[in-house]
Formats: C-alpha cells, structure tokens, sequence
C-alpha cells in the first residue's frame, strides 16, 4: 500500500496543468484574499478528481479546494511558503502609495482570516524553523514539519580565481520589498563611502531605483540578467549585502549568496528560521554600521576553509535526497 502511493506521488507529476490566474478588481471584492480568489480555477478541481493521488498544495494561495467534499479522503499537504498575512504586513508597512497600503492590509486581514482552512490539510510543510513553531502552535504539532527548501547546490564548495572588491545587491527589483531595501541602501549607505563600487542587479528595476542609482557614480544598475551573469556577480563579488526589514521566509538569493559567493552581510530578518545566521555576517539597520561592516569585509577575504566549512552546512541542510525522505515519509497511509 505505502509503495502504491509512493508510485502515485511520482506520477503527480505527469498530471500537471496550467491555471489560468483570473484578475481583475472584482476578485478584490471577495472576502477570500485576492491570491486565492485569482487562482480558484474549476479545472483545477477537475484535474485533481481523476484520480486518488495524494495533492500537494503549493503555497496558502493554491488551497481553495482543500475542503471540497470531493477530496474529503485525499491525504493533503501544503506547502507553506511563509506566514502569509505576517508577509503582507510587512509589505504594508514598507509601502508609500496609500492606495498598495491599502490593498496590502486588507489582503493581511484576509489572509489571516483565509489561514484557518489549513485544519484541512493533514500535514503543514514549513519552510524555516521559526515558522514551523508558528503553525505547529496554531494548527498542532504532529502535522507541521520541518521540510527545507529543495536547492541546486553545486556537488562541491565553488572557487573563484578574482574577486572583484565591490557590493552586490541582487534580486527581483520590482518588488516593493526589494525596491524598499535598494532604495535605503543606495540613500542612506551608498554616500557614506563612495570610493566604494556597488552593484544592484535583478529583474525589472523599479523607476525609482533607475532615478536613485543614475545619481551616483558608484552604482551600477543591472537588468534582468541571465543566470550565468548573475551566478558571475554573486561569485566575483567580495560583498554579497542582503538587506530586509521584513520576515519573509528563507530565500533563495541567500542560499545562493552562501553557496557561490564570499562575504554575505545578512540583517536578521533575512536569516530568521533558516539555521543560516551564523554564516551571515549579522548587519544592523544602521547605515553607519552597515559601511563600517563593508569596509572590514572588503580588506579582509573570505578563506577557503571557511567557504568548506560553509558549504558543509548548507550540504546538511539542503541535503535533497534526505528532505525527499521527510516528503515521502508524510504521505501516509
């Protein structure tokens, strides 16, 4: 029995389909959190009637089916990829435009509400640590795990020949949490010391960070880069920054930072739940002390046994073969 359902879970797979994500203003409307109403496709619902495979839930946005009577003997696992309505607070505090403002807390107060529809769900998949006692709080112990991201780790600690003595700053910079963190560095750390090189480099850089970055000459700002470059900076780069004020899950761009870069500056909410803190460099949200820890990270190059030694870490953790164990092992009979 358990290795027929094993079967069937690898054959999720081949099942896949495409949801149209349906927008508009009146999705807004809804008491249902506009992520969840967008995404409440009836074909999806009909895909997954066609057979008795367990269903893996991607994220709180994908759980509007849960509860259908129809999946009621399902066994259901959802993927938590944050606290949701802690997230959307955090955009809401971060936010200028009164009208985002606006729609960021009321989507928070949706989604708080919206969460309790996990009770259906008969294991929580958390992301980080902090976040597992958080739902194991709210929704019981014996159904929240622990499962770490699945990431493409290199099979050994990368080497880099050069290392250039320059400040990156990478990620999707149409966000406003991204755009809220580049645009504090470039106005309140970049004019400390501009003798210093910086790079901000991510997709689709918001307007306001073009105007921001064309002010100095110390900044250079890099669109919608392919892998490879990206990869590239990350690498060279003798400073990785990765700078929040927001808990926002474990991120990939940290992942990355650790395993292909050198030194990685992190605030605490970006390591928050990861069990990564103490590869990081902890930087404070003042930008005198930001530059006085970039300024000793820059005269001071990363070791190589120090890069093994980190690189050690993240293996244990983002071990994929074991975290595909903890997958399987809670698809229960």
């Amino acid at each position: 029995m358990v290795e027929n359902r094993r079967r069937n879970w690898r054959n999720i797979a081949k099942k896949c389909i495409t949801i149209n994500e349906k927008t508009g203003w009146k999705k807004q409307l809804s008491l249902l959190p506009y992520i969840v109403n967008s995404r409440k496709d009836p074909s999806l619902l009909a895909n997954l009637q066609k057979d008795d495979y367990p269903i893996l839930f991607e994220g709180l946005h994908t759980t509007y089916f849960i509860n259908h009577t129809s999946l009621k003997n399902r066994i259901k696992l959802v993927r938590a990829h944050n606290i949701e309505h802690h997230y959307y607070k955090g955009l809401f505090r971060n936010e200028q435009s009164i009208y985002r403002k606006t729609y960021f807390l009321i989507e928070a107060l949706k989604l708080k509400r919206y969460e309790h529809k996990l009770i259906y769900a008969d294991t929580i998949l958390a992301l980080s640590t902090s976040e597992k006692d958080y739902f194991a709080k709210y929704y019981g112990k014996d159904k929240t795990v622990y499962l770490p991201l699945f990431a493409d780790l290199p099979k050994q600690a990368p080497t880099t020949k050069e290392i250039v003595p320059q400040v990156l700053y990478h990620g999707d910079l149409s966000t406003p949490e991204n755009i809220n963190a580049a645009s504090f560095l470039m106005q309140n750390v970049v004019p400390l010391d501009q003798s210093i090189s910086w790079i901000f480099a991510g997709l689709n850089p918001d307007p306001k960070l073009i105007r921001l970055a064309s002010q100095y000459s110390n900044i250079s700002l890099r669109a919608n880069l392919r892998k490879d470059e990206m990869d590239t900076l990350i690498k060279e780069s003798a400073v990785n920054i990765l700078y929040t004020k927001q808990v926002s899950g474990v991120k990939l761009k940290l992942l990355n930072a650790l395993t292909k870069g050198n030194h990685c500056l992190a605030t605490k909410e970006m390591t928050e739940g990861s069990g990564l803190s103490r590869l990081c460099i902890e930087i404070s949200h003042n930008p005198e002390e930001i530059i006085r820890t970039i300024q000793s990270s820059l005269i001071q190059k990363i070791s190589p046994e120090e890069k093994g030694s980190r690189y050690s870490t993240l293996s244990a953790i983002y071990d994929n073969n074991k975290n595909a164990q903890i997958l399987i092992r809670n698809i229960k009979e």
